[in-house]
């Protein structure tokens, strides 16, 4: 009786015993459990870092509104036109001028809208006057020549082109930059439409009128110039006044027909932008 009561009891400890030991092990996970849960743990958050990552970072020019920005805008300038390169024989003389009207189109840079790419189409007529000398337009030769012989009292040569501008710009005020500080830099390149020359009050050595002084010349004939025209231009102003610069990188005349000569100009121009 006494070892059976025994018996019942160990039985009942080693039960109760391992009972304890299968809820420790379930409770205590083995060290590769561990490095699982950590690693997709990390995993997770890795995940969630790349979310945040891909999110679109704020621009700070995004709290300003472009909707109202005008995109195209018309450019009136009108300056001073000379020529480099020249002598005695070729420089110019009076009030030599040049005028010039675009049509340009405005794209700000989304990532800073101070600044913006221009572009469009427009027209320039450069007038350039000389005193007591005479270009010979209608010459049969293959150049032209600058006459002191045969001379006029005003002489002017006029060369008109079509152009397209294209401009690099920047402008302090962003969502409108025709009330404040602003500049651009640029090319022009251009097509030479038609050229003339028009010499008024022919005289002789003595500088006495032949033919009175309402005689007029003309001549028009483009063929000693170059059709293409190639020029950099600068701009600075405030509102819509400016002031711009234009040099070209191309001789007046081709190569052999005439002197190496640039046309520049400095002048005011209004504008948008």
């Amino acid at each position: 009786m006494k070892k059976s009561f025994l018996v019942i009891i160990t039985s009942l400890f080693v039960t109760v015993f391992t009972a304890k030991t299968v809820h420790a092990q379930d409770n205590n996970p083995d060290s590769a459990t561990i490095v699982n849960e950590a690693l997709k743990e990390s995993a997770q958050e890795r995940q969630i870092q790349d979310k945040e990552n891909e999110k679109p970072k704020p621009n700070r020019f995004s709290k300003f509104d472009l909707s109202k920005r005008p995109h195209d805008h018309l450019i009136i300038g009108f300056g001073i036109a000379g020529l480099s390169g020249t002598n005695d024989t070729t420089s110019t003389h009076g009030f030599s001028r040049q005028f010039e009207i675009e049509m340009m189109f405005d794209k700000p840079i989304r990532t800073n809208p101070h600044l913006s790419v221009g572009y469009g189409l427009g027209l320039m007529s450069t007038n350039l006057f000389f005193s007591n000398k005479y270009i010979d337009l209608a010459t049969s030769t293959n150049s032209v020549d600058f006459s002191t012989t045969k001379k006029f009292n005003k002489f002017k040569l006029v060369l008109n082109y079509i152009e397209i501008p294209v401009e690099f710009r920047y402008a302090k005020n962003i969502e409108q930059p025709q009330k404040g500080f602003k500049f651009a830099i640029g090319i022009k390149a251009g097509y030479l439409m038609s050229a003339y020359s028009k010499g008024k009050n022919e005289i002789n050595s003595s500088g006495a009128s032949l033919y009175g002084t309402g005689y007029v010349e003309k001549q028009r004939n483009s063929r000693f110039f170059n059709s293409t025209m190639l020029s950099g231009t600068a701009r600075v102003g405030f509102g819509a006044f400016s002031i711009f610069g234009n040099y070209s990188v191309l001789s007046m005349f081709k190569s052999a027909a005439g002197p190496t000569l640039r046309p520049y100009s400095i002048g005011f121009a209004v504008s948008g932008l």
